[in-house]
Formats: structure tokens, C-alpha cells, sequence
């Protein structure tokens, strides 16, 4: 019952700038963690020291990897709210459409405002036993009332 797609509000964007400061604070190399020292690296360096095996140098292989700006780049430039519209096919959205038509129907059969129904229904024993009831109401639409 969702809407093709659903831009986001404008609080989206200011958490998208936050992100955005936020991504280029994680991934800078500003040298504020200049002191310290990756796990990794004494990881690396633990073993290299206590059995001498080779490590799998494969791993670090930087071949056939754009530079570190283009990927901070890209993290920067997503845009979220894209994520989040959902985007459905013709026939699912008639569904959805269809479906919302007959909620609305159904809510103003019962004498409930189907917005609130909507918000009340959001307990998990009180959705089941709404939906079961939803639902049966609307199969005896389709197949009428004596299955």
C-alpha cells in the first residue's frame, strides 16, 4: 500500500550532510589517528615475527582498484533517499492501489478511522487478529459470504 516511490523530507538531507561530514571524518586520513596502530597491522607484523609464514599477500592486493578518493567520493555523493522510495511494477502497484482502496472500505464498513486503525494495529496479537478479520472480509467480497 505504498506509493510508487516516496521522496524523503527534508530532515533526510540534513542527516544526509551529517552523514556526509560523518563519512569524510571516518574515512580522512587527517592524522588525528596518526599514534596509533591498526590491529591489523599488529596482526600482520605478530606473525610475520612468531612463525615466519608467509601470509596470503593476495589480500592486500591493491590491483584493479579505483583510488581511495573515488570510493570516499562515491560514499559522499550517494543519495539516500533514493534507497529508500520502493519502486514497484504496474501490476503490483494496482495491487497495492486495490488494496488500499478496500482497507479504506473495510475501516469505513467496522466505523473506524483508517489512519488510527492503522496506528492501532501495530501490536502483534492485535495486527493478527485485525488482519485475519481484514482479510476474511475480503475474500467474502471475491467469493461471497459462504466461501
Amino acid at each position: 500500500m505504498a506509493p510508487r516511490s516516496r521522496p524523503v523530507g527534508s530532515d533526510d538531507k540534513e542527516n544526509q550532510t551529517d552523514a556526509s561530514s560523518d563519512l569524510t571524518e571516518i574515512f580522512s586520513d587527517n592524522g588525528s589517528d596518526s599514534d596509533s596502530t591498526s590491529d591489523l597491522e599488529l596482526d600482520s607484523e605478530d606473525s610475520d615475527d612468531e612463525d615466519g609464514d608467509e601470509v596470503d599477500d593476495g589480500i592486500f592486493d591493491d590491483e584493479g582498484q579505483l583510488p581511495r578518493e573515488h570510493y570516499l567520493a562515491q560514499a559522499e555523493s550517494l543519495n539516500v533517499s533514493q534507497l529508500r522510495q520502493k519502486r514497484y511494477s504496474d501490476a503490483t502497484q494496482e495491487r497495492l492501489d486495490e488494496t488500499r482502496m478496500y482497507w479504506n472500505r473495510y475501516c469505513r464498513y467496522i466505523g473506524v478511522d483508517p489512519v488510527q486503525h492503522w496506528q492501532w494495529i501495530s501490536g502483534l496479537d492485535e495486527t493478527v487478529c485485525f488482519l485475519y478479520a481484514f482479510f476474511g472480509w475480503r475474500c467474502d467480497i471475491c467469493h461471497g459470504k459462504n466461501g
